[in-house]
C-alpha cells in the first residue's frame, strides 16, 4: 500500500510537471477575431480544426493560444455584441467555463487546455442558425432548420405546449359554485419566446380571443399582450428563465365574478381584507384604519371587508394585538381585486383573486 501511495504521488508530480511544460508553450498574446467568418460568434486568428454545426448550435476549435487569452478574447468579443456574462467559479490557468444571454439566448463557452493545445467547445441557443442542412467545417458553417410548430395539448382549459416541462392552471370560484371567475395558467416551455408567442396568437386566435394591439410590450426577452376573449379581459406574459420561455396566462370572467362580491367597480381596484389569526388587528391604507376582527374573512366568517382604490401602489401598516407593527406595500391595477391576507403576527399574504 505504502508502495502504491508513491508510485501514485510520483506520477502526480509528473503529470503536473508536465503539463506547467506544456502550458508555458501557449501563448498568452492577445487575440483578434478572424476575418470572413460566417459564424454567430467571433472566431480567434489561430483557430485550429474549426468545426461549427448551427442546426446543434454547437461550435468547437483548438488552438496554440492559452486559456488565459482565449477567455479573454470571447469576454472582450461578445461584450460589444450585447452578450451579458454571468458569473462563474471556474477560471484557472488550465480550464474556464463561461456562460453568456442575449435576448432570450444563451451561450456556454468552455476552454480547457488539453496537452500542447487549447480546446475550446461552445453551445447553446446563441449559436443555432436556420436553414441548417448539416454540419460544416471551417468556412462552411451550417445553419438549423426552422423549429417545428408546437402542438396544444388537447385537454387544458387555457391553451399549453404538449411539450412543457411545468405547468399548473389556478382558478377562482365563489362559494357553492363550480363556474370560475378567474382562471391562471403557469407553464414552462423548452422552446424560444418566439415560437411559443407563435403558439399562443395562434391557438387564442382560434378560441376567438383578440389580441389588443395598443397594449403590447414586446421585448427580446420580455412579451406581454392584453386581449378580449368571449368571457373577458385576459393577459399573456411571456419571460425567459433557465433557457426556457415562462408562460404566465390570466383570464377574467365577469359574469362569474358578479355573482360575488368579488367584481370591483369599473375603472377601480377591490382590496379584500382578511384575518386568518384569533387575535384582533388593524390595517391601516389610503389614510383609513379598518378594524379586523379574529378570523374575519376567513373560510368560516361571513364578514368580508373590502375597500374600492384607484389604481396605484399604497402602503399599509398592519397590527396584531401583542405583536409589533408591520408595513408593506401592494400594486393594484385597474379592474383587478386582491385578497390581503393577515397572518397571526402581522405578516401579509397578497394573492389576485380577479
Amino acid at each position: 500500500m505504502k508502495d502504491a501511495m508513491s508510485m501514485a504521488t510520483e506520477l502526480i508530480a509528473a503529470d503536473s510537471a508536465h503539463r506547467a511544460q506544456q502550458s508555458a508553450k501557449l501563448s498568452d498574446a492577445p487575440l483578434h477575431a478572424q476575418s470572413g467568418k460566417t459564424t454567430p460568434i467571433p472566431v480567434p486568428e489561430g483557430a485550429e480544426n474549426v468545426e461549427f454545426d448551427g442546426s446543434d448550435g454547437k461550435l468547437e476549435f483548438e488552438s496554440q493560444s492559452s486559456v488565459k487569452a482565449l477567455a479573454g478574447f470571447y469576454r472582450n468579443a461578445l461584450k460589444p455584441l450585447g452578450w451579458k456574462a454571468q458569473p462563474s467559479v471556474i477560471n484557472n490557468p488550465n480550464m474556464a467555463a463561461m456562460q453568456f444571454s442575449k435576448g432570450g439566448k444563451e451561450i456556454s463557452i468552455t476552454v480547457m487546455q488539453m496537452g500542447p493545445k487549447t480546446n475550446v467547445s461552445a453551445n447553446g441557443s446563441g449559436l443555432e442558425m436556420a436553414n441548417a442542412g448539416s454540419s460544416a467545417t471551417d468556412d462552411q458553417p451550417a445553419a438549423k432548420a426552422a423549429p417545428k410548430p408546437l402542438e396544444a395539448e388537447p385537454d387544458s382549459a387555457l391553451p399549453v405546449p404538449k411539450e412543457h416541462t411545468l405547468s399548473s392552471l389556478s382558478t377562482g370560484k365563489l362559494p357553492g359554485s363550480d363556474a370560475p371567475f378567474r382562471q391562471e395558467l403557469e407553464a414552462s416551455i423548452p422552446a424560444d419566446l418566439a415560437s411559443v408567442l407563435a403558439f399562443y396568437r395562434d391557438e387564442l386566435g382560434k378560441r376567438g380571443w383578440k389580441e389588443l394591439p395598443d397594449r403590447a410590450i414586446t421585448q427580446p426577452d420580455r412579451v406581454q399582450l392584453a386581449f378580449t376573449s368571449p368571457d373577458g379581459p385576459a393577459m399573456l406574459k411571456l419571460g425567459r428563465q433557465n433557457a426556457e420561455t415562462t408562460v404566465n396566462l390570466a383570464q377574467k370572467i365577469p359574469a362569474a365574478a358578479a355573482k360575488g362580491e368579488v367584481l370591483p367597480k369599473p375603472g377601480q381596484a377591490r382590496l379584500m381584507l382578511g384575518n386568518m389569526g384569533q387575535s384582533d388587528a388593524t390595517i391601516t391604507i389610503n389614510k383609513q384604519t379598518i378594524k379586523l376582527a379574529a378570523g374575519a374573512g376567513g373560510p368560516q366568517s361571513s364578514q368580508h371587508p373590502a375597500l374600492d382604490l384607484p389604481p396605484g401602489k399604497y402602503k399599509y401598516a398592519t397590527k396584531v394585538a401583542g405583536r409589533p407593527a408591520k408595513s408593506g406595500q401592494i400594486e393594484l391595477g385597474a379592474d383587478d381585486a386582491w385578497d390581503l391576507m393577515l397572518g397571526p403576527d402581522g405578516d401579509v399574504l397578497a394573492l389576485q383573486a380577479y
